[in-house]
């Protein structure tokens, strides 16, 4: 009895599988197709692109890091008397751009 059940209803799986494909084969659905539908139209406003430039605002926060640091120390001591406009936070300069100058009375002997 168990080797009929075991083969007996994989079989009748098997039959009811091939009767169901042959029955949709046979009867494929029918597609409806109508005019066009009843629904309001959408009106839609076309305009042509150009290139234009302007300016993106981008508001954030962060903290900014130089690309390089460098510390400056002093030779010699004396007052300073002059400060380039360039030797602030961010600034640029040169190879042999003069950044600080001293009080050369320090130097000369008061002359």
């Amino acid at each position: 009895m168990s080797k009929v059940r075991k083969w007996l209803i994989p079989l009748i799986i098997l039959i009811i599988t091939l009767v169901v494909a042959r029955f949709i084969l046979d009867n494929p659905p029918q597609t409806q197709r109508g005019g066009p539908s009843n629904a309001s139209q959408l009106t839609v406003e076309v305009s042509s692109l150009s290139p234009q430039q302007f300016t993106v605002v981008v508001d954030s926060f962060g903290t900014v890091q130089p690309k390089t640091q460098n510390a400056l120390v002093a030779q010699v001591s004396g007052q300073i008397i002059y400060v380039s406009p360039q030797f602030r936070n961010g600034g640029f300069f040169n190879k042999g751009d003069i950044l600080v100058k001293l009080d050369p009375r320090d130097y000369y002997g008061g002359r």
